[in-house]
C-alpha cells in the first residue's frame, strides 16, 4: 500500500480564545517532511533477475512532527518540541510558538 505525502512544511492549527482574552487554547500539528531518496526492495532469492513484483522502488521520507494541545498567554513564547535532524546528530531543531492577539 502507498500513501500520498506532501513534502515541505505543514502547520495545522485550531484556535479557541478565552472570553476575557487572557489566554488562547491551541490544538497544533506542525510537520516537516523531507524526501531522503528511494530504496529498493527485492524478493529474497531473486536479487539477480528481479523484475516487476519481485522488485519495488519505495520512496523514503524523514518526518518531524509535533501534535499537541496547550494553553498560552498572548505575546509569550512557548517551546513545542526539540528534534534531532537525521543527517546531523550534533544539531537540534527547536519548535517555538508565540501567539499574539491583533485587533482590527
Amino acid at each position: 500500500a502507498f500513501e500520498t505525502r506532501h513534502v515541505g512544511t505543514t502547520f495545522e492549527i485550531d484556535v479557541l480564545l478565552h472570553d476575557d482574552l487572557s489566554g488562547i487554547d491551541l490544538n497544533l500539528a506542525p510537520e516537516i517532511v523531507t524526501f531522503k531518496g528511494n530504496q529498493d526492495f527485492t524478493r529474497e532469492g531473486r536479487e539477480e533477475t528481479a523484475k516487476g513484483i519481485d522488485n519495488m522502488v519505495v520512496p523514503m521520507f524523514y518526518i518531524i512532527k509535533d501534535t499537541t494541545q496547550l494553553e498560552v498567554a498572548p505575546g509569550k513564547y512557548n517551546l513545542l518540541g526539540v528534534h534531532i535532524p537525521h543527517d546531523d546528530k550534533s544539531k537540534r531543531i527547536l519548535v517555538l510558538l508565540r501567539a499574539d492577539l491583533i485587533s482590527f
